[in-house]
């Protein structure tokens, strides 16, 4: 019984947090990008401007993959031009920039035009345990 219950729970706290989670990358700050990390366990930010060519050419990606790993992966967007201190913390010298977190850590980054397959590999490598 106590097994059964436990598992009942497990699903539930799952579905919960699967619905918590958007589906789509979220708009950040310099206010809100440090209660987002903490508050996913994988997170994916990408780092654009306007006015950059090759950030609105990721940017189609950026939202497929938002809706690909929906549930699994929290994606973001930080206007570089509108978060001067995120930028300067994270010494981020080139957009786009992808900076990846696990556990409210960072623990990597990819800067540049990248291919669909490059973020899926750091996406299922992140994912497991």
């Amino acid at each position: 019984m106590d097994d059964e219950l436990e598992a009942i729970r497990a699903r539930l706290r799952a579905e919960i947090m699967a619905r918590a989670r958007p589906s789509g990358p979220v708009d950040l700050t310099d206010a809100t990008f440090d209660a987002f990390t903490a508050q996913h366990r994988i997170v994916l930010v990408d780092v654009w401007a306007a006015w950059c060519g090759p950030c609105r050419r990721m940017s189609p990606l950026v939202e497929e993959l938002g809706r690909a790993w929906a549930g699994r992966v929290a994606i973001a967007k930080l206007d570089a031009d509108r978060a001067p201190a995120i930028v300067q913390r994270h010494r981020i010298q080139s957009i786009p920039t992808f900076l990846w977190f696990k556990d409210a850590r960072l623990v990597g980054a990819l800067v540049g035009v990248q291919p669909r397959a490059a973020f899926e590999s750091v996406l299922a490598k992140l994912e497991t345990p």
